[in-house]
């Protein structure tokens, strides 16, 4: 659910092609803030992916096995102005949002398809951790910052059953007004798990699975800020 690459370069965008390649099962990407670093990122993304990222755009709405998949790109939000694709480190920086743009056909595409079952993903979570993992050496990497906009839009258009993402630090699933909100931390750091969706009579089934055999839970935790 984003973060494609480290710091979205050439080199890391063609690394992930080239390895996502190999998969054997349809793909549908989308960035994370990581891959929302440079400049010129969407002409980084259309090279890279030009069926992923067309113009370099992250908005996709696509239909698999019953079911109708949305993707949100996020862009920087900076307080005052509008927001950007890419970083401006001189510029104060106050976290993620959807635009307007992106916003506007996502309410399209939901009314467009009233009844169908829906399934949101973004990088940046919509919904906050969760009370019951707080802990004061706990890292919250934080929310869409616009994410009660958002809520709002799939609240009361179209049919969203479920949404996707990844961004924080910490695994986590809540239900809230009936839509499935499952988080998932990197699977190159603790606690190492990664999970498997499938998709079928326009249903999802949602596994969680630890990677056993290596050392990379301990690496993980060795020398971590978080």
């Amino acid at each position: 659910a984003g973060d494609v690459t480290q710091n979205g370069s050439a080199e890391g965008l063609e690394q992930a092609r080239a390895l996502l390649a190999q998969v054997p099962v349809p793909l549908l990407l989308l960035t994370g803030n990581h891959d929302a670093y440079k400049e010129n990122r969407a002409t980084l993304l259309a090279t890279a992916f030009p069926d992923q990222f067309p113009k370099g755009r992250g908005f996709k709405s696509v239909r698999h096995g019953g079911l109708r998949f949305i993707t949100l790109d996020a862009w920087w939000s900076y307080g005052e102005g509008p927001l950007l694709p890419y970083l401006d480190r001189s510029r104060p920086l106050t976290g993620m949002a959807v635009p307007p743009d992106q916003l506007a056909e996502l309410t399209t595409v939901l009314k467009d398809h009233p009844t169908e079952p829906t399934i949101l993903l973004t990088h940046f979570p919509l919904c906050p951790m969760s009370e019951r993992l707080r802990a004061p050496d706990r890292k919250d990497a934080g929310r869409l910052i616009n994410a009660p906009q958002v809520l709002e839009v799939i609240r009361t258009c179209g049919r969203v059953v479920a949404s996707f993402s990844g961004h924080q630090h910490f695994n986590q699933i809540d239900v809230r007004d009936g839509i499935v909100h499952c988080i998932t931390a990197a699977m190159v750091e603790y606690p190492m798990m990664c999970r498997i969706v499938d998709v079928f009579d326009g249903r999802l089934r949602i596994s969680t699975h630890q990677i056993h055999g290596t050392d990379f839970p301990a690496r993980s935790l060795d020398g971590a800020g978080w």
